[in-house]
C-alpha cells in the first residue's frame, strides 16, 4: 500500500467516517495525519453536519451557496461589515458605519425599491399571516395592535397626520390628528359624523358615557358646563332655532336695545320675555 499513489486507490468514498484520516506534509512539521471529517471542502456535496462541530471554519473569500435550500443554520448569523454588492431582487443583512445593523431589500429595477414582510406562521403554515408589511413606497401596515411603551411618541411628517379608521380601504368612520408647518394643529373626522367625548371603562367603548358631542350643527354638552375664565363672551344671534327639547333656552338679540329670552318648559310650552337694554 505504501507504494500506491492515493489517486490510484481502488476504493472511492463520498462521505468520511469518524476514524478516517488524511495525510498532510510540510517542510516545518513533516508528515502528519488529520481527521478527515474535520476538513471543509466547499466544492464537494458533503454537508457540514458531517464535519466536526468543534472546528471553526473560516472562508477567506466570498461564500456562495448554490443549492435551492432551505438552508438551516444551528447558530446565529453574525455580520460585521457593510455590503457593496447591490443588484436586483436581493436581501442583505449587514452592519454599516460601525453602529447600525441593516436589513436591505433591493427591488427589481433601478426605480423600484425593495419591500419587506414579517410573517408569523404555525409549524404547518395553517395559521398566521403577514404581521408587518413595508411597501416599496415606505408605507407600513401592521396587522395587529400597536403598543408603544415609551413615555413620549413623536409623529414626524409633512404634513404630519395620524389617522384612525375602520378596516375598510374607504372607511365609513375615521379620525385624524393633523399638523403642518404654520397651520394650527387640528382634529378632523369624516363629514356627516359626530365626534363623541366621554369616559369609558374600556378602549373599545364599553360603559361609554357621552359628555360631549361635536357635529356640523354645533356642540352638545351632556352634563354640567363650567366656564372658569374671567372674560367669557358668547355670540347671540338675531334669531334662534325653535326649541324642540323641554327645559332648554335660547337668546336672541333682536335689536341693539332688545334681548329676547325663550324658555321651553317641562310642559312643552315655549315662553319668552323681551328685555330692554340701556
Amino acid at each position: 500500500m505504501a507504494t500506491t499513489r492515493i489517486k490510484d486507490l481502488t476504493t472511492t468514498v463520498t462521505t468520511v467516517a469518524n476514524d478516517d484520516y488524511v495525510a498532510v506534509d510540510g517542510l516545518t512539521n513533516g508528515t502528519r495525519k488529520k481527521l478527515a471529517n474535520s476538513l471543509v471542502t466547499l466544492t464537494d456535496t458533503q454537508t457540514l453536519s458531517n464535519k466536526q462541530t468543534s472546528d471553526a471554519f473560516t472562508v477567506g473569500g466570498n461564500l456562495t451557496v448554490s443549492g435551492t435550500g432551505p438552508h438551516t443554520l444551528a447558530g446565529p448569523v453574525v455580520s460585521t461589515g457593510s455590503t457593496s454588492a447591490v443588484g436586483a431582487n436581493k436581501a442583505v443583512l449587514d452592519y454599516t458605519a460601525g453602529t447600525t445593523t441593516r436589513l436591505v431589500s433591493y427591488g427589481p429595477n433601478a426605480s423600484t425599491p425593495g419591500a419587506f414582510q414579517i410573517v408569523g406562521l404555525s409549524s404547518n403554515a395553517s395559521a398566521g399571516d403577514i404581521r408587518v408589511s413595508i411597501s416599496d413606497a415606505g408605507n407600513t401596515t401592521l396587522a395587529g395592535n400597536l403598543t408603544v411603551s415609551g413615555g413620549t411618541s413623536t409623529l414626524v411628517g409633512a404634513p404630519g397626520v395620524f389617522k384612525v379608521q375602520t378596516g375598510a380601504s374607504s372607511p365609513a368612520e375615521w379620525l385624524s390628528l393633523f399638523a403642518a408647518g404654520s397651520t394650527n394643529p387640528a382634529v378632523f373626522w369624516n363629514s356627516g359624523a359626530a365626534l363623541r367625548l366621554g369616559p369609558s371603562t374600556s378602549e373599545t367603548g364599553g360603559g361609554f358615557s357621552q359628555a360631549m358631542s361635536i357635529d356640523a350643527a354645533g356642540v352638545t354638552v351632556g352634563g354640567n358646563l363650567t366656564v372658569s375664565g374671567t372674560q367669557n363672551k358668547f355670540g347671540v344671534p338675531a334669531s334662534a332655532d325653535a326649541l324642540s327639547t323641554n327645559s332648554t333656552m335660547t337668546f336672541e338679540l333682536t335689536s341693539n336695545t332688545q334681548l329676547k329670552i325663550k324658555v321651553r318648559g317641562s310642559d312643552g310650552t315655549t315662553r319668552e320675555v323681551a328685555l330692554t337694554l340701556a
